[in-house]
């Protein structure tokens, strides 16, 4: 029980996709051979990898894309007395000092290709020689990895060891994270957390609408990194300078009255929720939304109408799932979620012809999108 609280505190939210992850994330708790975390950058890599982690033993991440290629085997193993020039004493390396604990190397795909072989030997029997030293040495640290990167293609591509990549996922299949996009219900629980970071004394966020909706309806293209730089200036804003979180410039860039608070980004990310330029045509995915991702869509878009609050946004789903708004109801009716426009669901009935939530622009017009879903009559 105490593993599991761990896991689902380092490791939030209430979407199916949250709730797979700590599954899994609980059976790899369970085993001691090396992990592999995949995961479009920012996903919460590290966060799995601490909800592995258990008491006082060590938690040691690095991040190998920042260590210098001539010193990383260094850095990794330790190196002897005058292993190297301006070695002037000897140094204990990262996976030594990990041991008994966790070893985490984010970006293992910018590994170098020499330094592989010796990480590949510690995986094997956690043995491994510093830099200049002659004695092999031990560790019991467990090795978790992580990347952003097809290391499949890595391989193909001869930058990154087939072997090594055997090895970590034969014992364990790699932990694969979802982007925070398809599981929107997740993204109030997580900025919470990052609210609390840095006013740790602040009970439940109560934030009003609109600040919810920036927040569930934005992209994030950067995942939990672009959404905890997000509320840790927010937070910072609201303890220093008494700015309510309503009233600062939140991921929408424009959406709230203070402008002063966030600075804007150089580019607005394609796909945002802010309403586009007039006539403009929005992006079209080929793909077909996912259940959750379109229950999550519907369920974040009705704080958004302003003119009915109890409506789903038709307008807005459609923006957000990158269809149009004809599709948005085919996918209700495929899903069966037309509970979500029933009056017992607090919503009303799908609205006619005309109604501010769902009228029909000239980009709806083009029904050649019908195609990447059929429903049976």
């Amino acid at each position: 029980m105490g593993s599991d609280m761990c896991i689902r505190d380092s490791f939030p939210g209430c979407s199916p996709q949250a709730e797979r992850v700590r599954r899994d994330l609980a059976q790899i708790a369970r085993s001691t051979g090396p992990v592999l975390i995949l995961g479009e950058t920012g996903t919460g890599k590290e966060y799995a990898a601490r909800a592995l982690h258990h008491g006082a033993t060590p938690f040691v991440p690095v991040n190998c894309g920042l260590l210098g290629k001539e010193l990383v085997a260094s850095e990794l193993f330790g190196h002897m007395r005058n292993a190297f020039t301006g070695a002037m004493t000897s140094r204990t390396g990262l996976v030594e000092t990990a041991s008994g604990g966790i070893l985490f190397l984010d970006e293992i795909g910018e590994l170098p290709l020499d330094v592989q072989p010796a990480l590949l030997r510690f995986i094997e029997d956690g043995r491994f020689r510093p830099v200049g030293g002659t004695d092999l040495r031990h560790s019991s640290a467990r090795l978790v990895a992580a990347t952003h990167v097809n290391l499949e293609e890595a391989v193909r591509g001869g930058t990154f060891r087939a072997d090594l990549l055997a090895r970590l996922t034969t014992a364990t299949p790699p932990l694969v994270l979802p982007p925070l996009r398809e599981r929107r219900e997740d993204v109030l629980l997580w900025a919470e957390r990052f609210w609390q970071e840095v006013i740790p004394t602040a009970t439940a966020a109560s934030w009003k609408t609109s600040a919810a909706e920036s927040l569930l309806l934005y992209p994030w293209p950067w995942n939990l990194r672009d959404l905890r730089g997000v509320m840790g200036t927010a937070a910072r804003n609201a303890l220093e300078r008494g700015i309510s979180l309503e009233r600062q410039l939140l991921p929408e860039r424009g959406l709230n009255s203070d402008h002063r608070s966030l600075p804007p980004r150089e580019a607005k990310p394609a796909g945002g929720f802010g309403r586009p330029e007039p006539k403009a045509k929005l992006p079209r995915r080929t793909d077909v939304p996912s259940k959750e991702e379109v229950e999550a869509t519907l369920r974040a878009s009705h704080l958004h109408n302003r003119q009915n609050p109890n409506r789903p946004n038709i307008r807005k789903a459609a923006e957000v799932l990158g269809v149009n708004r004809r599709k948005v109801y085919r996918l209700i009716e495929f899903y069966d979620l037309k509970y979500w426009l029933s009056p017992k669901s607090g919503l009303a009935d799908a609205a006619p012809a005309g109604d501010a939530s769902v009228d029909d622009d000239s980009d709806d017009s083009d029904d050649s999108d019908l195609s990447l879903i059929h429903i049976s009559e």
